[in-house]
């Protein structure tokens, strides 16, 4: 057994495993290398579905390339366009939605998300997930405009109305270099 604590990116992907079940409609916002994409299609099997989008046609061929190797494209969505539109191509409501959010591990790290686009997206998530649905953040904030875009990201979903949502926060206190943190929005189902 370890005797470290778990990183963002990985205990995001225990969350993941735990939320999505074969025929889950779920939402990778940022694609970047495309493990999170491929991850999420397998666990929604050959009934479920997966949407993915970045701004970066890289990152979408990347994500292409990794799908076709592992015979997952049917299940997937690919669109080069920002998360902030995510409501121009999907209609339907999603089981769980992950971003990760920063610039594309390997890419160029001037294209990075930023806190306006961000926040638009987020918002446009909580209207497409459905009662129980979860949303997933992992934020880095050690990049020019990380911790804006954390900080808008964070007060934002503070505000967010108890009897709706369970919000909670994951992150290292001791840690130096800004490691990733987790945020999770969990929607209450009404009753």
């Amino acid at each position: 057994m370890s005797s470290d604590l778990i990183q963002a990116v990985d205990f995001s992907h225990l969350l993941l495993k735990e939320h999505i079940e074969a025929g889950s409609v779920v939402l990778d916002a940022t694609t970047g290398n495309g493990l999170d994409t491929k991850f999420m299609a397998e666990l929604v099997g050959e009934g479920g579905h997966v949407y993915g989008f970045d701004i970066q046609e890289e990152a979408i061929e990347e994500t292409e390339i990794l799908l076709k190797e592992t015979g997952l494209c049917d299940r997937v969505s690919l669109f080069c366009a920002g998360h902030e539109d995510m409501e121009t191509y999907i209609t339907e409501e999603l089981t769980v939605a992950i971003f990760n959010l920063g610039f594309m591990p390997g890419g160029n790290k001037e294209i990075k998300t930023e806190k306006e686009s961000s926040l638009k997206a987020l918002k446009s998530a909580i209207k497409l997930i459905k009662g129980d649905g979860l949303i997933i953040l992992v934020m880095y904030s050690g990049h020019p405009g990380g911790q804006e875009e954390k900080d808008t990201l964070m007060d934002y979903s503070e505000s967010l109305k108890q009897e709706d949502f369970n919000v909670a926060h994951y992150h290292f206190i001791n840690q130096k270099n800004s490691p990733g943190e987790l945020l999770t929005i969990k929607k209450r189902i009404k009753n």
